[in-house]
């Protein structure tokens, strides 16, 4: 699944990332996770390792449940980053 290059993806509920057989192309992407309470931000590494820029928006807690790269991050609007357990969060670019 390639996402347009550059585009956003708001993602208001869940991002499930299952999808077997399917890689997904985010380059140039920014994937903003925007809804108003609670949300995990998940990869799989055998699909999907990698966002390009990653944004968290509106109130509620954004855990971080695997390992996750980006190359920016961003947290806006009263957003909170959690990370859970032994997981990760490693970005590429300060």
């Amino acid at each position: 699944m390639t996402f347009v290059n550059g585009g956003t993806i708001g993602v208001a509920a869940v991002f499930s990332v299952t999808a077997t057989g399917t890689s997904y192309v985010v380059t140039g992407n920014t994937f903003n996770y925007n809804g108003g309470g609670a949300q995990t931000i998940t990869a799989n590494d055998a699909i999907f390792t990698t966002y390009n820029d990653l944004v968290i928006s509106n109130a509620g807690t954004k855990t971080i449940s695997s390992a996750v790269t980006c190359v920016t991050y961003t947290e806006n609007n009263a957003a909170t980053l959690a990370i859970s357990g032994v997981n990760t969060l490693n970005v590429t670019k300060p």
